[in-house]
């Protein structure tokens, strides 16, 4: 069960980083 713990949070700090990251790039294209 701690396994899983661990995966679920490394999966929902990766997703965070990959929305955080395409929110940066949309930013960026908007203001060129």
């Amino acid at each position: 069960m701690t396994e899983f713990i661990i995966f679920a949070m490394v999966v929902a700090v990766f997703c965070a980083i990959v929305i955080y990251q395409l929110n940066v790039y949309k930013n960026i294209n908007k203001d060129f």
